[in-house]
């Protein structure tokens, strides 16, 4: 009771979190000031629309001039996965009334049948004694029984049916509560909380705008115009060897670059059979086989035979197709000392990693090898969409 009290309270806290100051109400196309709060996209424009300056209508901080609003897509997501869920429990709740509402109507007409079986009887002996007077008392006797006993048969049979109609109701009530419990506290499994717990952080800010660095890539790699999309060309090219270049495994580093913060961004592998992405310090060595484990500064997730993923040794597992990731987001909390994969689509936590950084850090990317063919789709850092 405790624990269902205290997941109750997370969620009333949580649900808070998720509404609007100005309507009250869960957010619809969230947007966020640059003071870091969030308002519903046409509450916010009204509030302006009314106002003489751009301010806050939280804290009241002015803006010099009208900030550039874009919808918050990780947040909108996780507002409408709210929602919906909150409807689910609501419509789940309902039927579980009016299933109760059943029972109680079938047991009171069990009650009454009782009744009307006890003053037929009454009924039926009067009739018989007051009628056969002239027959003989054996007759009148034995009429009574056959007549009592039919009246108990259908009763018999009419509560059998009844409590059959009850057990089925009693057994379908049990699992609408059993659902409505398992489907509250979906909101509280680790890697919801987590995923939860990530988003309330990051979606103030926007996804990360990932470019990848070309002087950086295996000569192995073809990098698209844009610098948006890499694969395993097949050929090797004649590029220059710079020190930050690497000259033997199939790897590519983006040009950003962190050393504080919290940070998002998103990796589309739809179909392949194998990858690595991640994060890594500056000072990891790029020549050579390398070891893509912590200890050499690599904080990566792996896909290898098309469902075996590995996050740099330290575990072993995998999925179900229809859990498999085609997009996959990275989470980087410098100052906590964390890394975390989601599978997007599932809006699920796949693993994080934890360790204190000391030196600048980089998003990391490998396709891997085409494989002869079954390989060759290229990793893609979706577009940014702003409104």
């Amino acid at each position: 009771l405790c624990k269902h009290m205290a997941s109750s309270h997370f969620l009333v806290i949580f649900e808070a979190q998720l509404r609007c100051c100005i309507c009250l109400d869960v957010f619809t196309s969230p947007v966020s000031t640059p003071c870091g709060h969030n308002f519903c996209q046409a509450c916010l424009q009204g509030y302006w629309d009314r106002c003489d300056f751009y301010r806050c209508p939280l804290c009241k901080a002015i803006f010099d001039e009208k900030p550039k609003l874009s919808i918050n897509y990780s947040f909108s997501e996780i507002t409408e996965l709210f929602k919906e869920s909150r409807q689910a429990i609501s419509d789940i709740q309902k039927f579980i009334q009016e299933r109760w509402k059943k029972l109680e109507e079938i047991q009171k007409s069990v009650e009454l049948s009782k009744v009307c079986f006890l003053k037929d009887s009454c009924t039926a002996v009067t009739h018989v004694i007051d009628t056969s007077f002239t027959t003989l008392v054996g007759s009148i006797v034995r009429s009574q029984i056959e007549f009592v006993e039919k009246v108990q048969e259908k009763q018999k049979a009419e509560e059998t049916r009844a409590e059959g109609f009850i057990n089925e109701l009693e057994k379908e009530i049990t699992e609408l509560q059993r659902r409505n419990i398992e489907l509250e506290q979906l909101w509280y499994t680790e890697d919801l909380i987590h995923f939860l717990q990530v988003s309330e952080r990051y979606c103030l800010q926007q996804i990360l705008d990932v470019t990848l660095d070309p002087s950086t890539a295996n000569p192995w790699l073809i990098l698209s115009v844009d610098g948006k999309q890499v694969w395993d060309g097949d050929t090797q090219l004649h590029l220059p060897d710079y020190p930050k270049r690497f000259d033997s495994s199939v790897c590519v580093l983006a040009k950003e670059s962190f050393t504080t913060g919290r940070h998002y961004w998103e990796v589309e592998v739809g179909e392949k059979i194998a990858w690595d992405i991640g994060v890594v310090r500056e000072s990891i060595n790029r020549k050579g086989i390398i070891s893509a484990n912590p200890e050499d500064g690599y904080w990566t997730m792996c896909l290898r035979h098309s469902n075996m993923y590995s996050c740099c040794g330290t575990c072993c597992f995998s999925l179900p197709l229809n859990r498999r990731p085609r997009k996959l987001g990275v989470y980087l909390d410098y100052e906590e000392g964390q890394i975390s994969f989601y599978n997007v689509d599932a809006q699920s936590h796949m693993y994080t990693h934890h360790h204190t950084f000391t030196e600048r850090l980089y998003p990391f990317f490998s396709p891997y090898t085409n494989d002869d063919g079954p390989n060759t789709a290229p990793l893609v850092i979706p577009p940014i969409l702003y409104n």
